[in-house]
């Protein structure tokens, strides 16, 4: 049981980190649009 509990908590973590990952790109590019598009 607990190897599961575990194994999915790490999962959901890489998940998280990724969507951060992509967050960021997209705030990256939102800040360059609204620098180059003033």
């Amino acid at each position: 049981m607990r190897n599961k509990i575990r194994k999915s908590s790490q999962k959901n973590v890489k998940k998280h980190v990724k969507d951060i990952g992509k967050w960021k790109k997209h705030w990256k590019y939102e800040t360059l649009y609204a620098i180059l598009f003033q």
